[in-house]
């Protein structure tokens, strides 16, 4: 079933040294089938920030750790110019080198080889692998349980608002996270002919909801309709409570309904970067992507813009509809204590209440589940993807690159990922905020360093960086393009990282989970120059294999 690939193992010297370098990686073609599109690259990176999810969760936790901010202001407005340097980079660099790897193949093909896997495996570790293990956790705290309460408690069934309830517990959260990453695992293992597909019908049944039926609903909704609708919902409920009490209650116990001011919104850019992160998922598996030095950058660049119009269009209706006090207010109440209704209070929750049509508000909760497969299969994507990158290059057994001659997919990788990925999921249900500001390091951490690997790379590498002539390769007064933008890109996440380090809502939770990630750091950079010692004793020089681009 399988196509096995074996490591030359017996001393290679005599047999080799005169072959090209080339004979150093464990195959001469990668065994990887190009038959993804630009739309594909645009539908993954959408799934990193997840509209769905995102909508949950950044509006009510922005304003709650940074009061004064402004969502729309900061995603739509200065995200999509921070990104937009990043994202023509990142094209660039996919341009120059099309192949699956990613970040890793950037870094390690610019700088010192062990830099770029042990940054490589920060991120596959804290913003990967972790990261599967809190989108199984995402799935029910923030999509299945809010929409089945909200479901429950609109129409009057106790019994569903109880049962969304008990699925917030640990070990039903392990369990509906458990059948998440099950999903997971099947999507890692179809060709990519069938993920295309899957693809396309879960993006579709997606976006429907998110954003297209949740803008339209709202844009035929007002305030005070919403008001009325709400203060009628509580009372159903036997709640002595209303619309503006739950305003008052919040500022009587100490919420900062802070006016929204620039400052603010800008000291809330990790948390942007925690659920935006930058949407360049579709470098990963750019080895799969067909005539990809131009589709790859296509995908990259339209998903930024389709994230900046639905959070514009989102945001705008969800503070003048709901109203940006009550959703900070709610919100505080909720991570503080004496928060009273039954749902959390996320905006489905709120669009249920002003419409609450059963048949609409299921279908909506079967958009939010399908942009959570989409997530799915980019984590399975991603991580599967530098798993087999490595193996190429000889730094992890050559099991991860075995691909499937049935499925013509890293079988063995897609276990090693599904397993990894369980166990952060168990971390993550009982440590979720920490493990979150985890992930934005760890995020940040691999931009930075590939932003800056994009600066010196057509200067350092220019044998590499002449090897194609397209527009990636462009020069203005004798400077490379590619060295503007990554420099410009390198400037934004060094910002990131300053907000990141001096805001305690950030960076106060743990120094515990920053020093384990810079420990990360220095076990696996000791650890490539072991793996280093242990090729070179069977003859394999592993300076020949970074030398050059990895074969297709």
């Amino acid at each position: 079933m399988y196509q096995t690939i074996i490591y030359q193992n017996r001393p290679v010297k005599g047999r080799l040294a005169d072959k090209s370098p080339r004979t150093y990686f464990v195959r001469e073609a990668t065994g990887l089938v190009k038959s993804l599109t630009w739309f594909d690259v645009m539908i993954v990176g959408l799934a990193y920030f997840s509209i769905a999810v995102a909508s949950f969760l950044i509006f009510g936790l922005g304003s709650y750790l940074f009061p004064g901010s402004n969502m729309v202001i900061l995603v739509s407005v200065i995200g999509l110019i921070l990104d937009i340097p990043i994202m023509i980079a990142y094209g660039m660099f996919s341009s120059v080198m099309p192949r699956s790897g990613g970040d890793y193949v950037y870094i390690s093909r610019t700088f010192v080889p062990s830099l770029g896997f042990a940054a490589s495996v920060v991120f596959w570790l804290y913003g990967l692998t972790f990261a599967g293990g809190q989108n199984a956790y995402f799935t029910v705290s923030f999509g299945l349980a809010p929409y089945l309460g909200a479901i429950g408690a609109v129409g009057g069934n106790s019994g569903l608002v109880s049962f969304a309830q008990s699925i917030t517990q640990p070990v039903p959260l392990v369990a509906v996270g458990t059948i998440m990453l099950i999903v997971l695992f099947v999507l890692m293992l179809v060709p990519t002919a069938v993920l295309h597909r899957v693809l396309f019908v879960s993006f579709i049944l997606a976006f429907v909801g998110y954003p297209v039926l949740f803008v339209g609903t709202l844009a035929f909704a007002s305030h005070g309709q919403f008001v009325t609708d709400f203060n009628n919902h509580v009372a159903s409920l036997g709640l002595n409570t209303s619309y503006d009490g739950i305003v008052a209650s919040a500022q009587k116990a100490g919420a900062n309904l802070a006016p929204v001011t620039l400052g603010a919104t800008l000291a809330a850019l990790p948390l942007a970067y925690a659920t935006l992160g930058v949407p360049n998922s579709g470098v990963y598996f750019g080895g799969e992507v067909k005539r990809s030095s131009r589709q790859v950058p296509l995908g990259l660049i339209a998903c930024l813009l389709v994230i900046a119009g639905s959070v514009a269009a989102m945001g705008y209706l969800i503070y003048n509809v709901f109203g940006y006090n009550f959703i900070a207010a709610t919100s505080y109440l909720s991570n503080t204590g004496g928060y009273t209704l039954p749902v959390a209070p996320y905006v489905n929750y709120f669009l249920a209440i002003i419409y609450p049509n059963a048949a609409f508000n299921w279908f909506m909760l079967i958009s939010v589940l399908a942009w959570q497969v989409i997530v799915m299969a980019l984590i399975g994507l991603v991580a599967t993807r530098i798993l087999f990158a490595w193996s190429f290059d000889r730094l992890v057994p050559s099991a991860m690159s075995e691909i499937s001659q049935r499925f013509h997919t890293p079988v063995k990788g897609a276990v090693v990922v599904t397993v990894v990925c369980w166990v952060f999921l168990v971390a993550t249900v009982y440590n979720f905020l920490g493990s979150y500001v985890n992930l934005v390091f760890a995020q940040a951490a691999l931009y930075l360093l590939t932003m800056i690997a994009a600066t010196v790379f057509p200067l350092m590498k220019k044998d590499l960086f002449n090897q194609t002539s397209n527009w990636a390769t462009r020069k203005v007064g004798g400077l490379p393009l590619m060295s503007v933008f990554g420099g410009i890109g390198a400037a934004v996440l060094l910002m990131n990282f300053y907000f990141l380090f001096t805001d305690p809502a950030v960076s106060g939770y743990s120094l515990t989970s920053f020093l384990i990630i810079v420990a990360t750091y220095i076990v696996f950079i000791a650890l490539y120059f072991v793996v280093k010692a242990q090729r070179k004793r069977q003859g394999i020089d592993l300076s020949y294999v970074f030398a050059e681009i990895p074969p297709e």
